[in-house]
């Protein structure tokens, strides 16, 4: 009975347009309780067109898409920049993920159909 009273709730939250749990990537919620909302978040929104076009156009991989804005990061911040391992904010499987959400974003934005997810990034 619960499960079924979770799912209707979410289901009701979606209809709505109103957060019923994280933001997507590339958003933000904002707004008090019981009036909260998803906006774009600009600044992460500008580092997945970034890796988009990286990607497309410069065939760049992921891990290298990585090791770059960990370069401009640790330069901003004065530090040295984090193995791949380490805390970075854009790890590889976060650039890949930024990309899906990014491409399926822009196809959204033209009014096509998103782009089929093959699980490789590629489109």
């Amino acid at each position: 009975m619960t499960s079924e009273r979770c799912r209707a709730t979410v289901a009701y939250l979606k209809s709505k347009g109103r957060p019923h749990n994280h933001a997507p990537m590339g958003m933000k919620t904002v707004g008090k309780q019981g009036k909260k909302k998803y906006v774009w978040d600009f600044r992460t929104r500008r580092v997945m067109k970034a890796i988009v076009k990286l990607h497309d156009e410069h065939g760049w991989g992921f891990l290298r898409i990585s090791d770059w804005l960990e370069e401009k990061q640790a330069a901003k911040e004065d530090r040295r920049p984090h193995p791949p391992s380490g805390p970075r904010a854009w790890k590889v499987d976060r650039c890949r993920k930024a990309y899906r959400a990014e491409k399926k974003y822009q196809a959204e934005e033209q009014g096509q159909p998103p782009p089929m997810d093959n699980g490789n990034g590629q489109g």
